[in-house]
């Protein structure tokens, strides 16, 4: 992944980050807080998943016993 990949990837993922925290703190199901916020459902559980997965990634343990 180039350097301009990596700073858009990241980006993408803070982007992410704060929409499912605010989706968490709303206290709205995922596909109703995606509907009102105007967000493809598909894309919120994409990168919830990437999310999940790069903790899993900075979590040595976490990666030894799925190994």
């Amino acid at each position: 992944m180039t350097q301009i990949q990596q700073i858009k990837h990241r980006q993408s993922m803070d982007y992410w980050k704060q929409v499912i925290l605010a989706q968490q703190q709303s206290g709205l199901k995922a596909r109703e807080y995606c509907r009102q916020q105007d967000i493809k459902y598909n894309a919120f559980y994409y990168w919830l998943r990437k999310i999940r997965e790069e903790i899993v990634e900075g979590m040595p343990q976490l990666k030894a016993e799925t190994a």
